[in-house]
Parts: C-alpha cells; structure tokens; sequence
C-alpha cells in the first residue's frame, strides 16, 4: 500500500518535470527568436545598401548629364526615373533624380531610391564650368564636386 509521502513525492517529481520543461522551451524559443531577429536586421540592411547604391547611380547619370550637356548650367530635371537593371528576381530598379537647381555656377542635384521598403537619398553640390563660354582652363575639369551627402529621403 503507498503512503501519503510516496504521492507527495511523485507530485513534486511531475511539477519540477514541469517547470524544468517550461524553462528550457522558453530558453530555445528565445535563441530562436533572437536569430530569427538577427536574419532580419542583416536583410534590413543589405535594402538598404541597395537603395544607398541606387540613389548613387542616379547622381552619377546627373553628373553625366551635366559634363555632357551643350548648356549645363540650364539643364534643369526634376522627377526624372532611371532604370538602372533588374535584379534576380527580374524586378526592374530604377532611382528618381529629384531636380537639379542651379546657383550661379553650382548645380545641387537631389536623387532618391527604394530597395524592399528600404530607403535613400543623396544631395550632391558639384561646380559646373560652362563650356560654351570658353574652353575649360587647364588642370580644371567640366564639373568639380563639391560636396556628397546622404540626406533624409
């Protein structure tokens, strides 16, 4: 016949079974949460650095646009999309050159792009020599630039 203390023990054997279980689920279902999180934040930043190269490409085309343009200093865009390629999925990606102002002899472009809900923007300040004037001075080239900054898009 069991006695009372024999069914205490076996109860306290169950509830510590329990509570030991709980523990350990509650520490693997955390590491893999954490991992889980780390997965996203390497994803949230690889976007990122897409959108960063993007908007890149776009203030290239502008400078491009600028030293080839006949008047640079009147070359004026504004909300003009850019086709840059695809990538491995075929999705097209494309950059928007925001405008290009003009202040005397300086150009300030403005460009953005978007990567996988990921966003970017660049301003770049850059010295246009208008060569319809007069040819460009030596040692000096068609467009000089003056400052590169990532701005808030």
């Amino acid at each position: 016949m069991k006695t009372k203390n024999q069914h205490k023990r076996g109860f306290v054997a169950l509830v510590s079974a329990l509570i030991i279980s709980a523990v350990l689920m509650s520490i693997v279902i955390g590491a893999g949460a954490a991992g889980w999180d780390a997965r996203l934040d390497a994803l949230g930043s690889e976007s990122k650095r897409v959108a960063l190269s993007l908007a890149e490409s776009c203030a290239m085309v502008a400078l491009t646009a600028l030293a080839t343009s006949t008047d640079p200093t009147h070359l004026a865009i504004t909300d003009q999309s850019v086709h840059v390629g695809t990538d491995s999925r075929g999705t097209p990606l494309t950059c928007v050159i925001t405008s290009i102002a003009h202040n005397g002899n300086d150009a300030t472009i403005s460009t953005r792009a978007s990567f996988n809900n990921s966003y970017s923007a660049i301003e770049v300040v850059a010295s246009v020599f208008d060569m319809t004037s007069a040819p460009v001075p030596p040692g000096r080239d068609a467009i000089e630039v003056k400052s590169w900054r990532i701005v808030r898009p």
